[in-house]
């Protein structure tokens, strides 16, 4: 995550042209290694089908695909996906996991009605990282794979290449 860290500092973030983003205190915890010997240490966790689009697909749906795809190509690796209901399996088979969007395992760490509009926290937590944001008003799922893709999965992909 510090290459996640680095990525914000090289940019303007009161830029009003941006989506604002705001900085919390950073939790303390032992290291979250997504990767490790070229092997993902996590699962995902998302509830896609809770999530209804009738003309595209899920925006949850959209990241979780950018993030096994990011997976695959940095360690040829599949990363395993589970739903809210089995997160404690997910852990008893992983080290951490990667909770996107909003379920009842990311509202412990994020208030996804508080957000603004078209906004997503990143939290990261003992077992691993929570990403939950607001996209009702976006009629297309492109600002998930943004996200996804040049924000999240290169820091991901970084850790896969150490």
């Amino acid at each position: 995550l510090t290459g996640l860290a680095l990525t914000a500092g090289a940019y303007d973030l009161k830029n009003p042209a941006l989506t604002p983003v705001d900085f919390d205190k950073t939790p303390v915890h032992k290291d979250i290694r997504l990767i490790r010997n070229g092997q993902p240490q996590f699962a995902i966790i998302a509830d896609m089908h809770r999530e209804y689009r009738k003309n595209s697909e899920s925006s949850i749906a959209v990241a979780v695909k950018e993030l096994q795809l990011t997976i695959r190509k940095s360690t040829g690796k599949e990363v395993e996906v589970f739903t809210s209901d089995f997160y404690t399996e997910a852990l008893k088979k992983y080290a951490y996991v990667v909770v996107i969007g909003d379920n009842p395992v990311s509202r412990k760490y994020v208030d996804v009605k508080k957000l603004k509009q078209e906004g997503f926290e990143i939290v990261t937590f003992d077992k691993g990282i929570v990403i939950a944001g607001t996209d009702k008003n976006i009629a297309t799922n492109e600002k998930a794979q943004i996200l996804f893709a040049y924000i999240f999965a290169p820091v991901v992909a970084e850790e896969a290449a150490e």
